[in-house]
């Protein structure tokens, strides 16, 4: 299973809107990426599992974060900046922010 098959629309929509409902104003895509696995376990596992042998976490967020930045206007997001964020090893690495759009 492709990530563009795993991540659905809808699933994706609920999930920026639960970051939405936090007050946040802005989310990086790790924010989004911890709340998607908490919300989605099974299909998270199983992207990672789908790239077991090609530095699992990082393709799959780098995955996330094109699906995210590919599907702006469907999502009403926009990009903002890069700058750190806490990853979900608990490291500060570098990663786009994003603004809730109209």
């Amino acid at each position: 299973m492709k990530i563009n098959e795993a991540l659905d629309l809808k699933e994706v929509k609920k999930v920026i809107e639960a970051l939405k409902n936090e007050k946040k104003t802005e989310f990086s895509s790790h924010d989004f990426i911890k709340k998607y696995a908490w919300h989605h376990e099974e299909k998270y596992v199983e992207m990672l599992y789908e790239h077991k042998t090609n530095e699992p976490f990082r393709t799959v967020h780098a995955k996330i974060a094109l699906f995210l930045a590919q599907h702006t206007e469907e999502l009403k997001i926009k990009k903002i900046t890069r700058k750190e964020s806490m990853n979900i090893f608990g490291h500060e690495t570098e990663v786009q922010f994003w603004i809730h759009s109209l």
